[in-house]
């Protein structure tokens, strides 16, 4: 005789069984807001490494609790779970999360911490079960980048806005040490997206993003050294304008010998090289001699052919800009790629900042990860000030 009360002890719970199970947990917490914690962590598995940033508070619902709560992992799982039983309920709790229109911080920051325990309980490696393109060939960050909210989320009318990359963060923090194909899920995201915000601030966070490899590892080993990159999209027709800030580039090209800075502009990945020609790692083929300085723009895979007719400016940091200086004129052609805009001519306020000025465009192909013409090398020595960068 089969006992209804037991037939279905074994069947993964839903989403909304686990989000309703721990309401007596999170009231207790509610006086406590969640938010980044920096002394907070997964436990050994899933904190971050002691150089990373702090990760999201996960385990703040654990230690709220005071007394017995049905949300704790052997409730929600089952006392004869086996190993195989608990990761397929973990896959499916957090499948059903992402299928949310928009769930709320505390659903999924319990449904993560009670995975968490589940699967440790059983042995099994939550951050790289997290790394698993489980949902729809890809891993949860991929879901999770492409449905989080444009803008900050006003959670309600006395509280402030919230960040909308939280539960992104809380998801990487979880999957640390990230992997390769984990790394290229995620910038297929942004990418997809086109959100060069969010690339950037993986970059500067997480090392997988912006590996720095031999003596760029050692120059910018520092935070406070991260190089600025914004992009502006706001024109039509496909065009954008990038605006960087390197971190020590004399230094970088005199030891590196190159420089390079990624973004993500109009659904693809672009690539901006500063190099020595001849030097390990530069762009080939160079346009001139052995240690010449040029410079190298390319798209990343996956990203489409694409056709560039650009511009690239360099301004002179060290001269003080000229006072009250205005917006460019109208008159400034429209480019598909822009870095630092030219500045305007003001006769009457003294000596201008150089600039270095470089059309960067194609010609009888597109660009492509994978065809003919990968890149638009142009050597900086056509200019003067970008002959003169080399003995600063």
């Amino acid at each position: 005789m089969i006992d209804k009360s037991e037939g279905f002890k074994d069947a993964p719970p839903s989403y909304q069984h686990v989000v309703q199970s721990s309401s007596t947990t999170l009231a207790k917490s509610k006086t406590d807001p969640l938010g980044p914690n920096p002394d907070a962590t997964l436990g050994p598995r899933l904190g971050p490494r002691p150089q990373s940033p702090p990760t999201i508070g996960l385990k703040r619902v654990r230690h709220k609790a005071t007394t017995p709560s049905r949300w704790l992992p052997t409730s929600i799982f089952g006392l004869s779970k086996t190993a195989k039983q608990v990761r397929g309920t973990t896959q499916s709790l957090l499948r059903d999360l992402l299928s949310q229109a928009r769930p709320s911080e505390h659903e999924w920051l319990s449904v993560l911490t009670s995975c968490s325990e589940a699967c440790d309980a059983q042995g099994l490696n939550f951050s790289a079960l997290l790394q698993e393109p489980f949902v729809e060939g890809h891993s949860p960050v991929y879901w999770a980048i492409l449905k989080r909210p444009v803008l900050p989320v006003k959670v309600d009318h006395m509280t402030t806005t919230r960040d909308p990359d939280t539960l992104v963060m809380a998801i990487l923090d979880a999957s640390l040490p990230l992997n390769a194909q984990s790394v290229a899920d995620t910038r297929l995201a942004c990418m997809t997206v086109s959100d060069n915000a969010l690339f950037v601030r993986l970059g500067q966070r997480y090392e997988g993003f912006s590996p720095r490899l031999g003596t760029d590892k050692v120059l910018l080993g520092g935070a406070d050294t991260v190089d600025s990159v914004t992009v502006d999209e706001s024109r039509g027709g496909g065009a954008f304008t990038v605006r960087f800030s390197l971190t020590q580039f004399p230094l970088r090209m005199r030891v590196s010998k190159l420089a390079r800075v990624e973004f993500v502009a109009r659904g693809a990945l672009w690539q901006l090289v500063f190099a020595v020609a001849g030097a390990p790692g530069a762009p080939h083929p160079h346009p001139g001699r052995v240690g010449e300085w040029f410079i190298s723009l390319s798209l990343s895979e996956p990203s489409s052919p694409a056709w560039v007719d650009g511009r690239l400016s360099i301004v002179d940091r060290s001269l003080p800009p000229p006072p009250s200086a205005p917006d460019p004129p109208q008159t400034t052609p429209l480019v598909a790629l822009r870095v630092f805009p030219l500045p305007p001519k003001h006769p009457n306020h003294g000596k201008q900042r150089a600039t270095v000025s470089l059309a960067i465009k194609t010609e009888m192909h597109q660009i492509s990860p994978s065809g003919p013409v990968r890149e638009i090398v142009v050597s900086l020595e056509k200019s003067a000030f970008g002959t003169s960068l080399q003995n600063e």
